[in-house]
């Protein structure tokens, strides 16, 4: 659902943040909410990258909307949590289908 890692590079110290969940509000910045409600507000970078799962273009900031599914992900500096990668997960297939009925045995009786 969620979580950070911080790790020690050539650079020093550096916490990486990751969450994924729904779309809460994608204005000013990004809020997500996890499954079990935690929920996290994301910065905007100036190289945010906004993938649309599945596709090789890249997609828009704008294109970003409450109740979508995400994973975003990005390095958390100074207590904020920047918005490196955000990746829109497919929309769920309905179903249009509607289920066939079970195929109906006939039990035939035999005679002698």
């Amino acid at each position: 659902m969620y979580g950070e890692v911080t790790y020690h590079g050539k650079d020093g110290t550096k916490t990486l943040a990751f969450e994924r969940g729904t779309v809460t509000s994608a204005g000013g910045d990004l809020v997500v909410k996890a499954a079990n409600g935690t929920t996290w507000t994301w910065t905007y970078a100036s190289d945010t990258t906004v993938r649309q799962a599945g596709q090789k273009a890249k997609a828009s900031r704008s294109d970003l909307a409450s109740g979508q599914r995400v994973l975003v992900a990005g390095q958390v500096t100074s207590g904020k949590r920047d918005a490196r990668v955000v990746i829109v997960a497919k929309p769920k297939a309905k179903s249009g289908r509607t289920p066939s009925a079970a195929p109906s045995s006939s039990a035939g009786t035999s005679s002698s």
